[in-house]
């Protein structure tokens, strides 16, 4: 009986070519992953087939981080697979975070285990480093981002906050010009007329690139080098000698260029001698107190707190980006406009209470009346007043100006809570005072209505297998048994 060659015969060697062919496509396949792999990490070719593109940077973002000229480096203090696997809002973030060094060549993006390697946050002890951080550094300048902070928090009916929506760009941008800005605004507190503490407030500032001090007024010569000056809750007066540095700080030689903001306490005694200052800006603060009797506008069944409305709808249109958000305070003082014109200066409610609040002096017996509508006082009241006085050098206008809010509580209660407008309001107001555009604005994203992603080569597979491999092997595979079952 003859003995057949395995190794020889037809069938082995079609096998060995199928096999081949299979382990070549299989390698083809496998190189083209790590190679579109290695473009999309640092080029991006996903696909966002969101609505709104939430995984995508906005093209503000794009075109800012073409203009950086400095090196800057994004460390998040978890590995990459931690932030991911939060889900989410957080895998949209470091989306956002990736896509930042695809659009600039200066811009670095790591990762890191603090909780593996702890002495890196002693290379930044001031900064407190946590795992729930983000460090941006350019050179020898730092800041810290919170993770937290990437994102817009509101409360439920029952106090539990949740996400609403991401604003990555930013912050993140935002962080970028900290580190990067050759200049920043001056900011100084003005201390030594009673103790209040104004970290939150300070932070804000600090975060968004003004350059923050304090200073003491009551001797000695005043620092007239701050751009901004600001006055927290003072509860003793001022006296003549202060009040004459304060109008030569707003004065400036002439040149004005200088703001005053003044945030008052609902305790706050009688301030006669700032009273009388504030009245020459077209400004005054009444006495006692507001209070809300709309439930609508009230938070934790408190009259106290509540919200009020924008009044001057060009500055807050800029400052609301199109989204619908309250700026809230808690016990404020009622402010009244003294006048519109005066001279030099122009005078503006920014922020009014509503007609449904009502303004309680400081005499009435709360405790036996039946409702504050028995002893409340109906008028027409402002949260904040802006007051300028302008001086033209040609056709150049240099402006000082003096603000007024109703309650110190604007700043401090409500200091990092995304559900109120009070921050962005806040910074915005000051970066107008100083000339300078609102640093960074683009609408905040939401994932409600969440469609798939896939990225480019993903898209390409799909599209390959179902639209050509498949029905192709299909007919190829009918062609092969018709033919070989005609010639048997």
């Amino acid at each position: 009986m003859k003995k057949t060659n395995i190794l020889k015969s037809r069938r082995f060697k079609m096998g060995t070519f199928a096999t081949v062919i299979t382990l070549v496509f299989l390698a083809v396949i496998i190189v083209l992953n790590l190679v579109v792999g290695a473009l999309d990490s640092r080029f991006g070719l996903q696909l966002d087939l969101t609505p709104n593109s939430v995984y995508e940077i906005a093209d503000a973002t794009r075109d800012y981080l073409k203009t950086v000229d400095q090196n800057v480096e994004i460390t998040v203090m978890v590995p990459e697979a931690t932030m991911e696997s939060y889900g989410g809002y957080y895998q949209q973030a470091n989306e956002i975070l990736k896509k930042f060094p695809q659009a600039s060549s200066r811009v670095s993006l790591n990762y890191i285990n603090l909780v593996q390697d702890p002495s890196f946050s002693a290379k930044y002890p001031e900064l407190e480093l946590s795992s729930s951080d983000i460090l941006v550094t350019c050179g020898d300048k730092a800041r810290k981002v919170a993770v937290v902070d990437l994102f817009n928090l509101q409360s439920n009916d029952y106090g539990q906050q949740y996400i609403a929506s991401s604003k990555v760009d930013a912050v993140m941008v935002s962080a970028i010009m900290g580190v990067t800005s050759a200049e920043m605004p001056a900011v100084c507190f003005l201390t030594g007329f009673g103790d209040v503490t104004y970290t939150a407030f300070s932070d804000l500032l600090t975060a968004n690139n003004f350059e923050v001090s304090e200073q003491n007024i009551l001797v000695g010569e005043m620092d007239t080098s701050p751009d901004i000056c600001i006055l927290m809750a003072p509860t003793t007066d001022l006296d003549l000698d202060v009040l004459k540095k304060l109008d030569a700080y707003l004065e400036n030689g002439g040149e004005k260029g200088k703001s005053l903001l003044y945030f008052p306490v609902a305790s706050q005694p009688e301030l006669p001698n700032l009273s009388a200052f504030l009245a020459e800006w077209g400004i005054q603060v009444e006495d006692g107190f507001m209070v809300e009797t709309d439930s609508r506008r009230i938070f934790y069944s408190n009259p106290l707190v509540s919200t009020v409305e924008y009044a001057e709808t060009e500055f807050s249109s800029t400052v609301l980006n199109s989204e619908n958000v309250d700026f809230a305070v808690w016990q404020g003082k009622a402010l009244t406009q003294l006048f519109e014109n005066s001279g030099s200066t122009t005078v503006t409610t920014m922020l009014s209470y509503p007609s449904t609040a009502l303004r309680i002096p400081s005499d009435a017996d709360v405790a036996s009346a039946n409702s504050f509508a028995d002893i409340g006082v109906e008028g027409d009241y402002a949260a904040l007043i802006r007051a300028t006085s302008t001086k033209y050098d040609g056709m150049n206008p240099r402006k000082s100006n003096v603000a007024v809010f109703s309650s110190v509580t604007s700043a401090l209660s409500f200091s990092g809570s995304t559900s109120m407008s009070n921050d962005n309001y806040l910074v915005a107001l000051l970066n107008d005072m100083v000339g300078r555009e609102n640093t960074f604005s683009v609408p905040s994203k939401s994932l409600a209505g969440e469609q798939l992603n896939f990225n480019g080569l993903q898209a390409l597979l799909f599209l390959g297998l179902f639209i050509i491999i498949i029905p192709m092997a299909i007919l190829i595979t009918g062609i092969v048994v018709w033919a070989r079952r005609r010639h048997r």
